[in-house]
């Protein structure tokens, strides 16, 4: 009666393939325009994650009452650090956005 035979009993001189692993560089997906703004439409999204949670942030102090409202305005929101970190939420929500509308179907949006 055949038995069957577990890997462990194989003979030592038997064929063993192996596996081709293909090197990969870690900037594949540099090579292809689309991936490239795929990724960095993922990456603008934390962006527009923050600055969500910004305008939250800018609700919570308005709920408070006028007056912590206008020392967190004067406190942070005049400093030209915020001022620059604004202009740069900016570009990346415009790219985002413009992004997302670009990759729709043409028949999605009128135009």
């Amino acid at each position: 009666m055949p038995t069957l035979t577990s890997h462990a009993q194989e003979p030592e001189n038997a064929m063993k393939t192996k596996e081709y692993i293909r090197p990969m560089p870690a900037t594949w997906f540099l090579h292809n325009r689309h991936l490239v703004i795929y990724a960095l439409r993922e990456l603008t999204s934390f962006f527009v994650a923050g600055y969500a949670i910004f305008l939250i942030v800018l609700l919570a102090y308005e709920s408070q009452g006028r007056g912590a409202l206008g020392r967190f305005f004067r406190n942070v929101l005049l400093s030209r650090t915020s001022f620059i970190l604004h202009l740069i939420v900016l570009a990346f929500v415009v790219f985002h956005t413009l992004s997302s509308i670009a990759r729709r179907p043409s028949t999605a949006w009128p135009g």
